[in-house]
């Protein structure tokens, strides 16, 4: 179990610190549609009933395996055509690959047809989770602590003198492309030591409000309507306000949302006017758009909870 989390967090460190400061948000929401490899594998062995699968759901299991296989390859694909040796083709399907291992546990149960794989891994999930109170405990401790080791090490790039920087001891080093700092020739402001802070007490409130939200709604039975129904438009809604707010950090704007450093930009290479015209071809936007589609399909289960509602007089 602790390897598996270790791929996990790995995963999920190296997309939040390194790919997704690279690339701009509409590629960076385009791709966390692609965490769902692995779940997509275990679903094609999935039978779901002891007769077998419906056909058209078949059908629909491979079009899923597929479209989440080629967000792993059509970044390199890209690069390869155009030459290009960025850090990016390789980081993008590994990060990928390494946090869809995570959810691997939902999509093993008693009608999984693996033979004697699938009968080890359903063992291997009933003891994780009849230990998982006291193992995680120590699980969650080693996450904060290679997550913080990998952050640094990704930031820094092993370099002294940005890792006095990324954690205080040192207000400016030139070579430091990873780091955004006020002080240094790239951007200016003034309020720099407390905006990390601010956008941690956002994270971590909106984590909270998220989880207890969810399990309330699981509680109460509201799953469809509290809990799936959010999940699913969440993606559309913020690809929205993400191309509707992108540059409305310009100098010209009065009241500005948030310093410019902080805000998003069409282009993660600066302003790009009319990028509108390019989402049907720099962005991908039907590839995109089949890439939600197929996450719905791997996460359908959250759809058809298992415990039906309560009976109206037990509530």
């Amino acid at each position: 179990m602790l390897a598996i989390e270790t791929l996990h967090t790995a995963g999920m460190t190296l997309f939040a610190f390194y790919v997704l400061p690279s690339i701009d948000p509409l590629r960076g929401l385009a791709l966390t549609f692609g965490v769902g490899c692995v779940p997509a594998l275990l679903k094609m062995f999935d039978t779901q009933r002891e007769e077998g699968r419906n056909f058209l759901v078949l059908v629909g299991d491979v079009v899923a395996l597929i479209a989440q296989f080629s967000i792993l390859l059509l970044w390199p694909a890209r690069d390869m055509i155009a030459q290009d040796t960025r850090e990016l083709t390789w980081t993008i399907p590994v990060s990928l690959l390494l946090i869809s291992v995570g959810w691997w546990e939902n999509y093993i149960n008693k009608f999984t047809a693996l033979g004697n794989i699938g009968a080890r891994l359903r063992d291997f999930k009933h003891r994780v989770r009849r230990m998982r109170t006291k193992t995680y405990m120590l699980a969650s401790l080693w996450k904060i602590i290679l997550t913080l080791v990998l952050m640094s090490v990704m930031m820094t790039s092993g370099q002294r003198s940005c890792l006095a920087v990324l954690y205080g001891d040192r207000d400016y080093a030139p070579d430091c492309p990873h780091l955004v700092n006020p002080r240094g020739n790239n951007v200016g402001s003034d309020i720099m030591e407390t905006n990390p802070f601010y956008i941690a007490v956002v994270q971590v409130a909106a984590c909270l409000l998220c989880y207890q939200f969810s399990k309330t709604a699981c509680k109460v039975m509201l799953q469809v309507v509290s809990f799936s129904l959010p999940l699913m438009l969440a993606a559309p809604l913020f690809g929205g306000l993400f191309i509707a707010t992108c540059e409305t950090w310009f100098p010209a704007q009065h009241v500005p949302l948030m310093p410019a450093y902080l805000f998003w930009t069409c282009d993660v290479g600066g302003v790009s006017r009319g990028f509108l015209e390019t989402l049907y071809g720099d962005y991908l936007l039907p590839v995109a758009l089949l890439w939600w589609l197929s996450f719905m399909w791997v996460t359908f289960h959250i759809w058809m909870p298992r415990v039906i509602k309560r009976n109206k007089y037990l509530i």
